[in-house]
């Protein structure tokens, strides 16, 4: 080598025994290959696919480094190991922010333990503010070019089956899908008021087809507010989880987001759910669904980036749920993180579906977080838990078991809770600026309203600094607003005084009082009762615990120490004491989630809280089953006999469920028309799977009242193909009636057994043949020693929803 390339201080002595400098990458690479071949001495090899186990004496087995090294961040892993670790991802999916904590697991030789500071939290949001941010806003704006997603089948989105002639038939492929997007060539300028004139026109759907991405988090505010895009802010969707509840404080909100999600299904930027015609909760899914596809995103290239994530790792997820949510309300929000799941493949999927998805209710999350923090000791306690996030203000009266890990017991008392979190702030210091600004007339340019202006401070300026303001500190401040003109320029003062100055407002301690006060009150209102309530029942609190984004703000906790004490001293009882996050940790509610989903122990029992059942097709028998008289029976055209489409429930509401079981089959009867003369085509039987939350009686069909509420949760497509062609299915030729006319067609009959199986918190079906009361069949299986059964085909949905939150 010449003189100038890098040598070593000693040299390496060549085979040729001659003393040469040598570049640090070869040495590197020397060593690298030592270490392989040390690696594949010390343990036994993995044979690759096709190949024959070795369990002899070890071969060495020459391979390129290249394939068996594969780079992850900065650290190199034998690619034929496998991941090493596994996570555990709690998600906090709140009104108006989210967050998303995470505890990584090295999958041998640890135990599944962790104290609160092994739980991480994602941070590093896109076009956050602070790259430590904890949290991302729940918000999301779209383009009116609809995105494009995965397709969905009929009987997957809506609870209605698809109308066919019969309830089976020969396809050569799947359904077709229906829910292409009719306006996917719309104009992208559709919904924003344009001008007549075709210059301004064209100008402006060049400016949205700039903007033609789908914006979410803190990417919303920098597009609006930093950029000033022209996107149609009826576009932009915020706080979607309040149509999840079913509270009178947020009925206002509920309304209007409901004709903002219609508008958005009419334009074709989502899709419709449930109920074809009618509007439904559950039309908020590809709402929620597109904004976690945009965080597992996220979470899945930090967790690359910061713990060596790699495809593969097993991922365990925990979601927290408000304590009043419906059993329905869950299952959106279930349906919404396996579908994102899925498009993001985060984790590993059990059949398609999640693998025992486990809920947890919000306060239980965060008070388990809040326990190990603070170290509080309030086993055999009632405790109130006060939930003041962005939105919502949730409070509600626990007992706390004796037992450990301490987790929340039933509740003593009804909950409350208002629309008063901190978000509400912003729309108090709005309505403030706008009355001061009420003259500025001048401010409004160039289609820039005073509107506009009081929106960006309170999203830029005030959304991250009302959390540090203590009111009770007698603080002072100003915002810009760039033009504005100072009282010193006009010569105003005394009471034509407006505390301008040049491009500032000026807020003092009145101000402040005016903006946060009218809050904090509201606040305090919603826990008093909280007291009333429980004194009301003899019960006595020592301790109220604050979670929630709001909860780390100074002026509450100063509010509500000093209202808590009055009402010790007018109540004549002890101090109640007021225990909040130090570390104001606003990722509590999902790192908590995280330890607890680490330690199951003492959940609820495992009582259903849902029915579920397939829908099938029943041999019309009145006689047998009262709920047959109730419908009219459809006549098959193939084989002539008559039936009814009905729910049978195997697993029903308020029955104990083991976590592990197998439920009797459920018989399926499949007819197939046959065309002699015609090409062999598939065979495919479909079972769809409902649930409902009230019903359960069997043998009812979908339409009737006892199925009002049933909706679709799952389907399960099987081949039978494969019976015709190993010639286990024998044509039923068709015989005349007494009239002497044959009224029916040659076909097969297919029969099979549905059978349903508990795996936790995992529903796993199956669709066996023979069916067990098929003696000949099973005898002749066994006779060419085959399994007794032919697993036809598997599909699994998940039943976290069904059970209580916090259910093992």
């Amino acid at each position: 080598m010449s003189g100038a390339a890098f040598s070593m201080p000693k040299p390496l002595q060549c085979s040729q025994g001659v003393d040469r400098p040598v570049s640090a990458a070869f040495v590197c690479t020397i060593w690298l290959v030592k270490l392989f071949k040390l690696s594949q001495q010390l343990l036994p090899r993995i044979p690759h696919k096709g190949e024959r186990a070795h369990f002899g004496p070890m071969r060495r087995v020459r391979k390129p480094l290249v394939r068996s090294l594969k780079h992850v961040g900065f650290l190199f892993v034998d690619a034929q190991l496998g991941p090493s670790k596994k996570f555990v991802i709690g998600i906090d999916y709140g009104t108006t922010f989210t967050s998303v904590s995470y505890y990584a697991i090295e999958t041998e030789g640890s135990e599944k333990s962790a104290r609160a500071a092994d739980i991480k939290t994602v941070k590093e949001w896109p076009d956050a503010p602070y790259e430590a941010d904890e949290q991302v806003p729940t918000q999301t704006w779209y383009s009116p070019i609809p995105m494009k997603r995965a397709p969905l089948n009929e009987n997957e989105q809506f609870d209605a089956p698809k109308s066919k002639p019969s309830s089976t038939q020969i396809v050569e492929e799947e359904y077709e899908d229906g829910n292409e997007n009719e306006a996917e060539n719309r104009c992208a300028g559709e919904g924003l008021s344009t001008p007549a004139v075709e210059e301004e026109r064209s100008r402006l759907n060049f400016v949205e087809r700039q903007s033609a991405d789908f914006y979410w988090g803190y990417s919303v505010q920098m597009k609006r507010y930093q950029e000033w895009i022209t996107r149609d802010s009826n576009l932009l969707v915020q706080r979607p989880k309040l149509m999840l509840l079913g509270t009178t404080y947020t009925e206002g909100d509920r309304k209007t987001l409901r004709s903002q999600i219609t508008r958005l299904i009419n334009q074709g930027i989502i899709r419709k759910y449930g109920k074809r015609a009618d509007p439904d909760v559950r039309d908020v899914r590809d709402v929620i669904t597109d904004f976690l596809i945009k965080v597992f995103e996220h979470t899945k290239q930090y967790l690359a980036r910061k713990d060596g994530y790699i495809k593969g790792c097993p991922v365990e997820f925990v979601v927290t749920v408000p304590t009043i949510w419906t059993q329905e309300a869950s299952r959106i929000l279930q349906f919404c993180v396996e579908a994102a799941i899925k498009e993001t493949e985060l984790g590993c999927l059990k059949n398609g579906s999640v693998d025992n998805l486990f809920l947890i209710p919000e306060p239980e999350a965060g008070l388990t977080w809040l326990l190990q923090i603070t170290k509080a000791m309030v086993a055999g306690e009632t405790v109130i838990n006060l939930d003041a996030g962005g939105g919502t203000v949730d409070c509600v009266a626990y007992e706390i078991d004796t037992c450990w890990p301490l987790k929340l017991g039933r509740e003593v008392v009804n909950p409350g809770g208002d629309n008063c979190g901190s978000s509400y702030l912003n729309e108090r210091l709005k309505e403030h600026l706008l009355v001061r600004l009420r003259d500025e007339t001048y401010l409004e340019d160039n289609g820039l309203t005073r509107q506009a202006i009081v929106d960006k401070l309170a999203a830029l300026d005030f959304e991250p600094r009302k959390k540090r303001i203590n009111i009770y500190d007698q603080p002072d401040g100003c915002f810009c607003i760039i033009g504005l003109k100072s009282d010193s320029s006009r010569r105003l003062a005394g009471e034509s005084e407006k505390r301008f100055g040049m491009n500032t407002v000026l807020l003092d301690q009145d101000d402040f009082d005016d903006i946060f006060s009218p809050i904090l009150q509201r606040v305090w209102e919603v826990l008093e009762k909280q007291l009333d309530s429980a004194r009301s029942k003899g019960i006595t609190i020592n301790n109220v615990f604050l979670l929630g984004g709001f909860a780390g703000s100074p002026s509450l906790i100063t509010a509500l120490r000093m209202a808590l004490r009055e009402y010790a001293a007018k109540e004549n009882i002890n101090q109640i004491r007021l225990i909040e996050d130090t570390n104001k940790k606003n990722a509590a509610v999902s790192s908590g989630a995280v330890l607890r989903a680490l330690n199951k122990k003492n959940g609820p029992r495992r009582f259903a809280q849902s029915s579920y059942g397939f829908l099938r097709r029943e041999p019309f028998q009145p006689l047998l089953f009262k709920a047959h008289s109730q419908t009219t029976p459809k006549i098959d055209k193939v084989d002539g006999e008559r039936y009814v489409d009905v729910i049978n429930y195997f697993m029903r509401k308020s029955t104990l469920i083991s976590s592990v079981y197998e439920f009797p089959p459920i018989s399926a009867i499949h007819t197939f028309e046959i065309d002699e003369n015609g090409p062999l085509l598939e065979m495919k039987c479909e079972e769809l799977l409902y649930v409902s939350d009230t019903a359960t009686e069997s043998h009812y069909t979908l339409t009737n009242r006892k199925n009002k509420d049933a909706q679709g949760a799952g389907r399960i497509v099987t081949d039978v193909t494969v019976l015709r062609d190993e010639g286990h299915l024998e044509i039923i030729y068709p015989e005349a009636g007494r009239d002497g006319v044959v009224h029916t067609k040659p076909h097969y009959r297919v029969v099979y057994d549905l059978v349903v199986i508990v795996e936790g918190r995992n529903l796993r079906y199956e669709a066996r043949w023979p069916a067990l009361d098929n003696d000949v069949e099973i005898k002749k299986r066994k006779r060419v020693g085959k399994p007794k059964h032919l697993v036809l085909e598997t599909a699994q949905v998940s039943i976290a929803s069904a059970f209580l939150p916090g259910t093992g």
